[in-house]
């Protein structure tokens, strides 16, 4: 069975509006195609609208089987139509794949994603591209969620060349002893960055764990975190740090306007020391909140 739908739609007060919309929805396939343009007077009495556009989406799901999900967009924008100078494209296209219980594995669930961005016009023209994997998985009682992320950006004229990556892993589990819960967690992540124009490198190293303690019943959760981030900052001054965070939620419940209330304590000490010792610090925070929503019903 396929079903499709047109939408336009016409607004002039100086300007003009348009949009056209299709969607094709039939097992395993979901299409929608969105096509606007909106001039550079239009102006809009409700909602909102960015003027002086051009913008053609198109969106396709495929379920290739119960287990397997791919997705692909793709976006084109013209902005400044009314001035040639100042005028910009912008192609955006980008897909997915999915897969759960990978490897036979009940839990497990794994997606890969790319997207390019380019973009030309003035002042200049950039290239930028974006690759993650993701995996999700169950050890026992511990879930492990792990992520790896690849980007790239490129603008000409001698503006712009970088890359770097980010992958971070964490690892926690949930367990009830009596009325209060117990989620302890691990985690562990680095970040890459290379400016190949300036030729300047960074490297971030994080770990750290943390416990929280949940009690239901009473309406009190509560976590408290420990770790460290060092960066090695290549023919510069390095850093190390040392944090500590920790927040505590109330949420009493109440009668009449006001159903719930929620009290918060939040906290953080930060403790910095460089390369050049001159430069070390420490610093502490503290945050109590209210928060204090009303109804009429």
């Amino acid at each position: 069975e396929q079903n499709y739908s047109g939408r336009t739609h016409t607004g002039s007060y100086t300007g003009n509006a348009q949009k056209l919309e299709i969607i094709g929805d039939g097992a395993p396939s979901r299409v929608v195609l969105t096509y606007e343009r909106i001039s550079p007077k239009f102006k809009t009495l409700v909602g909102s609208a960015v003027s002086n556009q051009e913008r053609a989406n198109a969106t396709w799901r495929y379920n290739y089987d119960k287990l397997t999900t791919a997705n692909f967009k793709f976006l084109w924008l013209r902005s400044n139509i009314n001035n040639g100078d100042t005028m910009t494209h912008t192609w955006q296209p980008q897909a997915s794949l999915s897969r759960r219980k990978l490897f036979g594995r009940r839990y497990a669930t794994s997606t890969v994603s790319y997207k390019l961005e380019k973009k030309g016009g003035q002042p200049a023209s950039t290239l930028n591209q974006y690759l993650t994997l993701s995996h999700r998985d169950r050890y026992g009682i511990v879930d492990n969620t792990t992520s790896v992320t690849l980007n790239s950006y490129y603008t000409d004229r001698n503006t712009r060349d970088q890359l770097d990556y980010t992958a971070n892993t964490t690892f926690n589990s949930r367990h009830k002893k009596g009325s209060v819960i117990i989620k302890p967690i691990l985690s562990l992540g680095t970040f890459f960055y290379e400016n190949q124009q300036i030729g300047q490198t960074n490297q971030v190293l994080q770990y750290s764990a943390g416990m929280g303690l949940d009690i239901p019943k009473k309406k009190i959760y509560s976590k408290v975190t420990f770790g460290q981030n060092k960066l090695h900052a290549f023919d510069q001054d390095n850093s190390d740090k040392w944090f500590t965070r920790f927040h505590i939620y109330y949420k009493p419940r109440f009668t009449g306007y006001i159903k719930q209330c929620t009290f918060s304590l939040r906290g953080a000490i930060n403790d910095y020391s460089f390369t050049t010792t001159s430069r070390d610090f420490q610093e502490k925070s503290i945050t109590f909140g209210i928060n204090i929503p009303f109804s009429t019903r």
